[in-house]
């Protein structure tokens, strides 16, 4: 799925994780920092 996102946004980087991925230490920062780069219509 990364690799088909990344060439569908011009050769990007994409790097696919969920909030669980995230240190304890600094998830709840991280979430509140959040911002969608892109939302599906």
């Amino acid at each position: 799925m990364e690799l088909e996102l990344s060439a569908l946004l011009g050769g990007r980087k994409v790097d696919l994780n969920t909030p669980l991925c995230l240190s304890r230490f600094f998830r709840e920062e991280v979430l509140a920092e959040a911002e969608p780069l892109y939302v599906a219509a």
